[in-house]
């Protein structure tokens, strides 16, 4: 593992513990290196916050793209299986609570013009996803598996569901103790949209 490696692990460790309020300092501690050496690899503590965002923006999504895929290929599953297996698989990705910290933590960085950088990092990312699940949704209400009424508020609902789950795994700190909670929430959403 290089330095740079080094820093941006040791870092995403105490990002999640103490978010943007982490010193410079408390980097180099943790790496075993002067402060001012940590330059040498980074402009800033900025620098280093905003290559984390991108790596884990970047891991989110791969996940997310091989969930789609598995979907995609497996064309026998139902709707209701697929919409089960995305929601299932995103609580687990965020089952590591180090995923769950940092994501909060992004939201909360002090710094605005950081925030605003890894905001639009989030967005851009994200636009393909959007149309992917607004497609899962349409294709869903033509199979007559959901209501043919299906408009945004559908997704913006599992989008939703799923951030109020991770928001109580941030107190819980793990899906297995939440799964009867995470299946109840599961059963009162499909059965808000299915067809009767």
């Amino acid at each position: 593992m290089t330095k740079k490696e080094e820093i941006l692990n040791e870092t995403f460790t105490l990002f999640c513990q103490s978010g943007y309020n982490l010193s410079v300092t408390d980097i180099a501690i943790k790496v075993n290196i002067k402060p001012p050496s940590l330059y040498s690899h980074f402009d800033s503590k900025d620098d280093i916050i905003e290559q984390l965002v991108k790596i884990e923006i970047d891991n989110f999504f791969h996940t997310l793209s091989d969930i789609f895929q598995l979907i995609g290929d497996a064309p026998s599953l139902t709707y209701k299986q697929k919409f089960q297996y995305i929601f299932w698989n995103i609580l687990k990705y965020y089952d590591n609570i180090e995923h769950l910290l940092f994501w909060r933590n992004i939201f909360l960085i002090d710094n605005e013009l950081l925030r605003e950088k890894c905001w639009n990092m989030l967005r851009e990312r994200e636009k393909p996803y959007y149309k992917m699940f607004v497609t899962l949704f349409d294709q869903a209400a033509k199979h007559h598996e959901i209501k043919a009424s299906y408009h945004e508020g559908h997704l913006f609902l599992f989008i939703t569901m799923i951030q109020g789950l991770l928001n109580a795994l941030v107190m819980y700190h793990t899906i297995k103790g939440m799964r009867d909670f995470a299946e109840k929430t599961w059963d009162a959403y499909w059965d808000s949209i299915k067809v009767d």
